[in-house]
């Protein structure tokens, strides 16, 4: 089977399970092992999966992501989210989709700091989302 087909199996099988409703983590999961035993047989494609997840997991930056997540609904209950974002409104003025900008200004400061986006979209969705 060539590369074009294998591709093409990957995004249809991607899509498919997310038009389903399986959740993106074992969807991922299922569709990285399906490909690694379909191309490299199935003792090389467990072992293929297993080394790459290990790889992943040891990696110091992923410490940040639950304390982002934390951060989140620290400011969340706490009501500060709410705070900061109806004056985010007042200093956007009447200016259509200024929380949605500011929103993308803040999203882009996290990211720098930090170099990973899963904290910052799980915690702007805590926040942002219900101002916006």
């Amino acid at each position: 089977m060539g590369i074009e087909y294998i591709t093409l199996l990957i995004v249809v099988s991607l899509l498919a399970l997310m038009a389903l409703g399986v959740p993106l983590g074992i969807t991922t999961l299922t569709v990285s092992l399906g490909t690694a035993i379909l191309y490299f047989g199935e003792r090389a494609g467990f072992f293929v999966v297993a080394a790459n997840v290990g790889e992943v997991l040891h990696k110091y930056e992923l410490i940040t992501v639950p304390f982002f997540v934390f951060m989140a609904n620290v400011l969340e209950r706490s009501g500060i989210a709410r705070s900061l974002f109806d004056s985010m409104a007042i200093m956007g003025g009447r200016f259509r989709g200024s929380v949605a900008v500011q929103t993308c200004v803040v999203a882009v400061v996290l990211a720098a700091m930090s170099g990973i986006m899963g904290g910052e979209i799980v915690m702007l969705g805590l926040i942002a989302l219900p101002q916006m």
